[in-house]
């Protein structure tokens, strides 16, 4: 089939309503799923269902005209999905009520189908499972080039942007030096490998044993990157949202990322972040690398890339040339003005099943409404993004933003549920201390 639409990662038109269609196949962006190893077929396996409250997220930034596609799994929990939009019309916002429930694996098709003549479809990436539906073999071989991890670290030195201390070396190479190998890199050393977006794919290594244990996963894959570990006591990560168009790139959002075990599950949103000269200039150079891969559009693709920085250096970490995991929640800061002081803590948590409903008490308790423009220093109010609808050890994966004070919402959580919920607040309390 000719591709007559325009599906992918485009940044929502402002003027015209669009459809949101979002799958979790980001796993296949670099290969279709009969050529998967066993970790990303795990991968894609987590994302299945991991997408979810990602998808969900994009009903409350989403404006009353616009189209939604959800995985069909969501009437599994109407009721608890109804609360969410109780509370997102009790919070003051307009939002889409035109929402359609589809088998994940013709999600694609549904958003096809109910969608008007050239209206915008916003998917999460270009992948061989949108290249099954329709025919998107021109992107998907540009954003291949724009999300390889090879590439970034190929072209810094020509392009001028700062990555850290990188080396590009072959399968053959790595088997033929085996432990003389580490006497050229490191002592801290990750090894990366394009397939996989974002933080997968890249693993810790100390020794030989580790790294070929690692490449040993990849038959299709001949190159991979080894690079020096930074250390993060020095410097902040930050992932920091473009829109790619045509005309030029523009600046979106910026925020640092909340990761545990090396994976990301959430961001913290300050007001008023800005980047020195130094941090620009870099980020500019990079910007003009991933421009000449071809990933630009008329309307403009989200692009998300990933920092190390502090005042006086920044390096290049990932390019994420798709919708981040951050970027529901910066359009939905956006759609609503939001420009307090009071720092947004957005993440995901769990919560046991027997505590749902207590969770949606609470959060009509506190929630955060469209008047709420200056929140008291010890104060705090949340609202729920999403959730996924599918349980797991008995609990359910919640998606939500805390306003104001953290260590208040995080007394509040326990002592108001069991230890078997909110289990990450704790974990994503301690951001903020370090910060």
């Amino acid at each position: 089939m000719q591709n007559k639409y325009r599906i992918g990662p485009y940044f929502p038109s402002l003027d015209k309503p669009v459809v949101y269609c979002m799958v979790g196949d980001e796993p296949l962006m670099f290969l279709p799923k009969e050529l998967l190893n066993r970790k990303q077929l795990n991968h894609l396996n987590m994302m299945r269902y991991g997408i979810l409250p990602y998808a969900m997220a994009t009903v409350p930034f989403s404006n009353e005209n616009d189209k939604i596609v959800l995985d069909a799994e969501f009437i599994n929990m109407q009721t608890f999905f109804e609360d969410h939009l109780d509370c997102y019309k009790l919070s003051g916002i307009n939002f889409s009520k035109n929402i359609h429930f589809s088998p994940s694996e013709l999600m694609y098709q549904e958003a096809i189908n109910i969608s008007d003549h050239d209206q915008m479809i916003c998917s999460v990436c270009f992948s061989h499972a949108l290249n099954d539906t329709i025919n998107i073999n021109d992107q998907l071989d540009v954003s291949k080039k724009a999300n390889s991890k090879l590439h970034l670290i190929a072209n810094a030195n020509a392009r001028n942007y700062q990555v850290p201390l990188s080396y590009i070396v072959s399968k053959e190479e790595i088997l033929q030096k085996r432990n003389a190998l580490f006497n050229d890199y490191p002592h801290e050393t990750l090894c990366k490998a394009d397939g996989l977006g974002g933080g997968f794919n890249v693993f810790e290594i100390k020794n030989f044993d580790d790294l070929t244990n690692e490449i040993d996963n990849f038959n299709h894959v001949d190159q991979f990157v080894i690079q020096k570990k930074l250390d993060k006591s020095i410097y902040t990560e930050f992932a920091i949202d473009f829109i790619m168009k045509d005309s030029g790139c523009e600046f979106y959002s910026a925020r640092k990322k909340l990761t545990w075990n090396n994976q990301w599950f959430g961001n913290l949103f300050e007001p008023n972040i800005k980047l020195n000269d130094i941090q620009k200039n870099n980020l500019d150079n990079c910007l003009n690398h991933l421009r000449e891969t071809g990933y630009v559009s008329k309307d403009g693709y989200v692009c998300c890339i990933d920092v190390l920085q502090n005042d006086s250096e920044q390096y290049i970490l990932e390019i994420n040339a798709r919708w981040s995991g951050g970027f529901p929640i910066a359009k939905f800061l956006n759609k609503i003005n939001y420009q307090a002081d009071a720092k947004v803590t957005a993440y995901m948590d769990y919560i046991n099943l027997s505590e749902l409903k207590n969770y949606i008490e609470f959060v009509k308790q506190n929630l955060f409404t469209i008047s709420d423009k200056n929140i008291v220093s010890n104060d705090y109010k949340v609202f729920p993004t999403g959730f996924c609808p599918v349980a797991d050890n008995n609990k359910v994966c919640v998606w939500i933003c805390v306003f104001g004070n953290f260590d208040e919402f995080t007394n509040s959580v326990a002592s108001q549920f069991s230890e078997a919920s909110f289990t990450m607040a704790k974990i994503a309390q301690k951001y903020h201390h370090f910060y």
